[in-house]
């Protein structure tokens, strides 16, 4: 795979307070840039390093392998193969071999056979993909030239025999043009990996799966227990309301200051849409335009999940 760029940012490290105020200015309100302290600028300068360090396409699949790994390690049904494997239960083995056979897409003996046990103590990521590299990478393999006594290296001169009889000067040049390739000249074989992400502009995706995760880390966070349901009104508003009333997360999202409440309630509409904010007084119903765009990244996120058992990365997201 060739080696383009994506991105020329380049981040001070040295960065004072308030040239972050300045810097991330799009993505505060007047109060958060009062209160935009030390830790602040820590995390949206790490933000802002993520996607810059990410300076290759190569960088940028790489990091979708790593989503890929770690969202196939949240596939039970996979789960339950590895495990099966692991226990030598050739019932359940038997079982998933059937559901998940070999047809559209890849089965799932084939899978474990490249993936292997994912789900194994001492499998980590980077050892993984050191040694499966060549499943998502596009490689150059150098072919050795076949052998052909019609020449030899002579004081730097290639000295060449022909056959008696050659009188034709495209046949001539044939010739000669396939000992030079075969012997003067590197070739290589292009290499098509087995696997492949599911995108157009790999760093849009990326940028999508990362909100997506965010996603599922706020509604867990708002209910550890998982007892709230997942599609409930309620969780949804939630979200985007924790989205809102952080401007890292706003940043994160690539959402910036202007992601605001649909309208004021009546009781408050003497009091500035600033000052509510960091008050936070504003009802759920003032988030339900948000909903949609929430539930479209908690759909991603499951039909990455579930798609991993097909050998498909990124999944696509069904409406419900």
């Amino acid at each position: 795979m060739k080696h383009s760029k994506v991105t020329s940012r380049v981040i001070d490290d040295e960065i004072t307070l308030e040239a972050a105020v300045t810097k991330f200015a799009d993505h505060l309100t007047e109060n958060e840039k009062r209160s935009f302290d030390e830790i602040d600028m820590e995390a949206f300068i790490d933000a802002e390093h993520y996607f810059a360090s990410l300076t290759t396409e190569n960088d940028v699949f790489l990091e979708l392998i790593k989503h890929w790994f770690d969202f196939f390690k949240q596939n039970e049904i996979y789960e339950n193969y590895c495990d099966a494997k692991r226990r030598g239960n050739d019932v359940v083995i038997s079982e998933l071999e059937h559901n998940y056979p070999e047809g559209e897409h890849r089965g799932i003996v084939e899978l474990f056979k490249d993936w292997g046990d994912i789900h194994a103590n001492d499998f980590s990521f980077d050892e993984w993909i050191a040694k499966n590299r060549s499943l998502f990478f596009r490689s150059d393999r150098e072919v050795i030239p076949i052998e052909m006594p019609i020449g030899e290296f002579e004081n730097g001169l290639a000295i060449v025999r022909l056959p008696k009889g050659i009188d034709d000067k495209m046949e001539l040049w044939s010739i000669f043009s396939k000992y030079w390739h075969q012997h003067y000249l590197p070739l290589y074989a292009t290499y098509t990996p087995k696997y492949s992400i599911n995108a157009r502009v790999p760093i849009d995706v990326l940028r999508k799966l990362e909100m997506a995760i965010l996603t599922d880390d706020i509604l867990l966070y708002d209910d550890p227990s998982e007892k709230l349901k997942r599609d409930s009104d309620y969780s949804h508003a939630q979200v985007a309301k924790t989205i809102m009333f952080n401007p890292l997360l706003r940043y994160r999202f690539g959402l910036g200051k202007e992601w605001r409440p649909d309208s004021p309630s009546k009781s408050n509409c003497d009091v500035t849409l600033e000052d509510r904010l960091h008050k936070k007084n504003l009802k759920m119903s003032e988030f339900d335009s948000k909903k949609p765009h929430i539930i479209e990244l908690e759909q991603l996120y499951k039909a990455c999940v579930d798609d991993t058992i097909f050998g498909v990365f990124p999944g696509r997201s069904r409406k419900k």
